[in-house]
């Protein structure tokens, strides 16, 4: 028997995939990360989840409009093969998180990576540099201060 997916595994998978907090999904961030795990998280709303435009929307601070428009966008992409291959492995691994919970598991929430940051902000330029988000800010932060701390540690103990 497999498991109801709920939007919170829809958004929890989309969410891991595209490497952002869970939350700005319901934000009005527009960056490219966050607009795409929004809009694809919509789609699964609507097929995997069979929820209305109307609850999808509530569920990601968005009326239902923007919900219909949004799934209309992404079906449009469903063409693609290589975006098709995409969302199904992302269906895959929603409905893996939809059935650790009904065992009682909870997923862990995505962590972010101070690496993969980095080396999407590098690889993506300026563009990319300004559309980091708060978290991601704070955690290269947190990497480069952890850093810090190891090597002034590591001369303390040398000198």
């Amino acid at each position: 028997m497999s498991a109801s997916v709920t939007m919170a595994d829809i958004i929890t998978g989309c969410a891991t995939h595209y490497a952002v907090e869970p939350g700005l999904l319901s934000t009005h961030r527009r960056d490219h990360l966050v607009q795409s795990a929004r809009m694809i998280a919509i789609w699964f709303g609507a097929s995997l989840a069979r929820l209305s435009f109307a609850e999808i929307g509530a569920a990601l601070g968005r009326g239902e409009h923007q919900a219909q428009t949004a799934f209309a966008t992404v079906e449009a992409r469903r063409c693609s093969p290589a975006f098709r291959e995409m969302m199904d492995g992302l269906e895959t691994a929603i409905l893996a998180i939809a059935r650790l919970r009904s065992l009682g598991m909870t997923p862990s929430a995505p962590s972010i990576d101070p690496r993969s940051i980095a080396e999407r902000i590098l690889a993506g330029g300026n563009r990319a540099a300004g559309m980091a988000s708060i978290h991601e800010i704070r955690a290269l932060c947190q990497a480069v201060l952890a850093d810090d701390r190891d090597h002034i540690e590591e001369e303390s103990v040398d000198g």
